[in-house]
């Protein structure tokens, strides 16, 4: 984090999005948070509220204003760092009564290399807070003392359901590791899977709408379940070593289990404390055996991230790791005595081989240098001094203490290095003034519409900058809408889509009626005030519409399109074709209008050929081979358009810009896509009697345009067409967060009133007051049958998961509180249904 700037990766392209929503909505209209039309085209918020926004210290965003947002992120991640290491204290001085080895710990596990990797992913760090509190609950459990298991469950699942249920399954094999050291209690069993369950039933309100959620989005996709593993076993010990951090490790690297390299050593050491009854440390061995299996081992992978192969930042689950390591240190460092020589010789052993791994590995791994090899080494060396002759006097502990403090330091510093942070002004000055020209046309236009720009900050710039837009990038993505999208033509991965990949026809189809796009006259605007025009779409056919505003930073148009809902009476079912965008954009269109459709005209590409380094094949073959390898090669197509329509780009899948650059009059368009895919590139607008050169550059040895066609498409034929649709349609209005209507209308036969609602069976759709059933229009919206008379449309959306779960909630916590009553004379070793919470 350099110069407060805290954002980089997930962090400044999604969450700061969701936690700028949560903190305009949570005061001011929370029922947005239920759901929401800026979450994608429209979609359930409430999974990605309970994944990511349910963390009681995102209310420190409210002591700072909107401006400083990143600021008051910082300010959030900072206290979940410092409770973190103040409750494993808490845990570690209270078990061991021993303030320097608890210290020392605490340090390390607050600023693990957990922590450190995922601090970007705050709403994980909530789990590293509670999770000593969870082990010290069962640990009073199975003293027969007063615990909080209940209340810690709870809050593990509440806070974050994900990794909280990481930190629940540990704690499970934490209890039957302690149970197996000890004399097993079928009462402690019962008192703890009680409790467990209570605080489960406790939180249904978060857990049954994130389930559901859950197997409609992430969860849909298939996982393969095989044995294997996921790396060599032996290569986790390269996170060892500081500053083990880097995009790649982000994206795919080994388990982030650094803990400093003596508290490491102390962990082995444990096995030689004699202090420690050999059934109780076989125990606490064959879960760290378990627990290192499960970092590499697919099955246990899988069962740690709940069926899923984590995308990116892999290992979620890596803080009980570091957790139970410095557990096992924190036990010899309190309990050990007469630590023998031959012991020493073992464990000094353990880090020569260490270190020379590191060395051995330092030429094919990127963030061993010199540095961290050097650092590491002198800490290993201290840390057998430490053994060897400090650990029984008086200050000793409190050396090792300014050890690993150091040390930690040292690697915090050190992985921040290996990434890049955005500017805090880059965000604040990007929201400033898209949040301008959307309070500008919200206040125009009171009717429902969708709002759309040629460029992007990110995929859910519509949560910070209050609009409905069509891209989103979430972990809990409505399948049917990406489906949706996919078919027609939008840039997308398994989890997000952006608005990159449409036309005016999928513009009008999703009702997008406004645009901003870049001011090219800026001189007037300071240069700490710019905001940046990132991933541009080189949407020309928007600069054709009619401008409604100029800003200072921004141009703001008016499209044609279609309104939310429409009178449409064909059928439900669209004949969708993969890879064939513009087939699929003209048959939704072609049924919502109820025609067919021939708006795109396929062209003979030019035969003014000029190539460079290139040879073509023979006959009519579009197909090229680069002459020499060692020079650039290009093939350059000229024409002339001879009118003022648009013209397309139609890429196969393949023809990225991995392995084709793509240059208009010497501008460089963006050929970028996620998943593989056609995609559509917009070349002129507006360009009648102007002389276009399209040149390809070759990325590889060789150019296959035979399945590249270039397009051209009808604008004012489609105007045409929508503006006599829309003249007979009813207007739509949303008339709360979680309700729209329309305008009366009346039908002289029956019909259908189709929308771009995305389908979801908790919408409620009334006709008059008379419920209606809904049907799934192109699989992914909401469609409804109409007789034919006089109509008045009202959807309602009804989270009814969510209502169920706080129903289950607080009968849990009315059973609980008449249990307490009943039972409140019984001790905890005789467990009942009320156990403290």
């Amino acid at each position: 984090m350099h110069h407060n700037n805290v954002m980089t990766v997930d962090l400044g392209q999604q969450y700061v999005d969701f936690l700028a929503f949560f903190r305009a909505k949570l005061f001011s209209n929370p029922l947005e948070l239920i759901y929401t039309f800026q979450n994608g085209l429209g979609n359930s918020f409430i999974g990605t509220m309970t994944y990511y926004l349910m963390s009681p210290f995102n209310l420190i965003l409210f002591l700072f204003p909107q401006k400083m947002l990143p600021q008051a992120i910082l300010a959030v991640i900072t206290a979940k760092v410092a409770f973190s290491g103040l409750t494993s204290f808490y845990y570690w001085n209270n078990k061991y009564h021993n303030q320097f080895a608890a210290l020392a710990a605490s340090c390390a596990y607050a600023i693990s290399g957990y922590v450190v990797a995922n601090y970007l992913n705050l709403m994980w760090l909530d789990s590293v807070v509670f999770l000593p509190l969870l082990i010290r609950a069962i640990d009073q459990l199975m003293a027969g003392k007063k615990n909080h298991l209940i209340l810690i469950t709870w809050a593990l699942w509440v806070t974050n359901f994900y990794t909280g249920y990481m930190a629940l399954l540990f704690g499970f094999l934490y209890f039957l590791t302690q149970q197996f050291a000890q004399t097993w209690s079928w009462p402690q069993f019962r008192a703890y899977l009680l409790k467990s369950f209570y605080g489960s039933m406790l939180a249904a309100f978060v857990l049954i709408p994130s389930v559901i959620e859950l197997l409609q989005g992430k969860a849909s996709s298939n996982t393969k379940w095989t044995f294997g593993w996921q790396f060599m076993p032996f290569k986790a010990f390269l996170k060892l070593i500081d500053g083990a951090y880097n995009y790649h490790e982000m994206e795919a690297g080994w388990p982030n289990i650094y803990l400093t390299v003596p508290l490491f050593l102390m962990a082995l050491a444990y096995f030689f404390n004699q202090a420690q009854a050999a059934r109780q440390r076989l125990a606490n061995g064959l879960l760290l055996l378990f627990m290192f299996c499960s970092l590499w081992f697919t099955p246990l992978v899988l069962i740690w991230h709940m069926g899923q192969f984590p995308v990116w930042y892999p290992a979620r689950f890596s803080f009980v790791v570091v957790f139970w390591l410095l557990e096992l240190a924190v036990n010899f460092l309190a309990t050990s005595r007469n630590f023998k020589l031959w012991q020493f010789y073992i464990i000094a052993a353990c880090a020569f081989i260490l270190v020379s791994y590191w060395a051995a590995s330092a030429k094919s791994v990127a963030f061993i240098n010199q540095n961290a090899m050097l650092l590491a080494s002198i800490c290993a060396v201290l840390a057998l001094f430490f053994l060897l002759f400090f650990k029984e006097r008086k200050y000793g502990l409190a050396l090792l203490y300014v050890l690993v403090a150091t040390e930690a330091g040292f690697n915090l510093v050190w992985s921040f290095d290996h990434i890049s942070f955005q500017q805090n002004s880059a965000y604040t000055n990007f929201t400033e003034n898209m949040q301008k020209a959307t309070n500008y046309v919200n206040q125009r236009d009171k009717t429902f519409f969708r709002f759309d720009k040629t460029f992007f900050r990110s995929d859910d710039d519509s949560f910070s900058d209050n609009y409905n837009g069509i891209a989103n990038f979430n972990s809990i993505t409505n399948q049917q809408t990406l489906n949706l999208m996919k078919q027609l033509g939008y840039y997308h991965n398994s989890n997000s889509y952006t608005n990159h990949g449409g036309t005016p026809i999928t513009d009008a189809i999703l009702g997008v009626k406004y645009y901003a796009i870049p001011n090219s006259n800026r001189s007037g605007v300071k240069t700490s005030q710019l905001m940046n025009y990132d991933n541009r779409n080189y949407r020309i056919d928007v600069n054709s519409n009619k401008i409604i505003n100029t800003q200072k930073q921004l141009v703001l148009y008016q499209a044609a399109s279609l309104p939310l809902t429409f009178i449409s009476n064909t059928s439900n079912q669209v004949a969708f074709k993969e890879n064939s965008p513009i087939v699929n954009q003209t048959n939704l269109l072609g049924n919502i209008l109820g025609k067919k459709l021939t708006l795109f005209h396929s062209l003979a590409w030019p035969t003014k050929v000029q190539t460079q380094n290139a040879s073509k094949w023979p006959g009519s073959w579009l197909q090229y081979d680069r002459k020499n390898s060692k020079n650039e090669a290009s093939v350059s197509f000229t024409f002339t358009p001879q009118d003022n329509d648009s013209y397309y780009l139609e890429l196969p899948s393949g023809m990225n810009n991995n392995s084709v650059g793509v240059y208009l009059n010497g501008v460089k368009l963006d050929n970028t896509t996620r998943d593989d895919q056609y995609q559509l590139i917009n070349l002129a607008r507006m360009a009648k009697g102007q002389k276009l050169t399209l040149k390809l550059t070759f990325n590889s040895n060789s150019l296959n345009l035979n399945q590249a066609v270039l397009w051209h498409f009808n604008q004012q034929d489609l105007q045409k067409m929508l503006q006599r649709f829309n003249q007979k349609q009813p207007t739509t209005k949303q008339t709360g967060a979680l309700s729209l209507k329309t305008s009366t209308f009346t039908t002289s036969k029956a019909t259908k009133l189709k929308s771009t609602i995305p389908y979801s069976s908790f919408w409620q759709v009334y006709d008059n007051g008379k419920r209606l059933t809904t049907h799934l229009f192109a699989k992914a919206f909401i469609s409804v049958n109409l007789s034919a008379g006089r109509h008045r449309i009202t959807y309602v959306y009804v989270p009814w998961h969510l209502i169920g779960g706080i129903l289950i909630s607080l009968l849990t916590g009315l059973w609980l509180l008449l249990a307490r009553k009943l039972f409140s004379g019984n001790k905890e070793k005789k467990p009942r249904p009320a156990g403290n919470s």
